[in-house]
């Protein structure tokens, strides 16, 4: 049982890691002019307001 958690935590883990990475791109893309909150934010499953909580933890 322990090795199906540790492994489930790892996987968290890793999409965890590539959702901020995600939201980096789309918060440059965003300074840049590129795309607008609203598509970025959906881009996430998110609301605007998630997406702008979301990138102030990771900024």
């Amino acid at each position: 049982m322990g090795n199906a958690n540790m492994c489930k935590a790892i996987q968290e883990m890793i999409q965890d890691g590539r959702d901020e990475g995600r939201v980096q791109l789309l918060v440059t893309l965003i300074q840049s002019g590129d795309i607008s909150l609203q598509r970025a934010a959906a881009l996430m499953n998110m609301t605007p307001e998630e997406f702008q909580e979301k990138s102030k933890m990771i900024f």
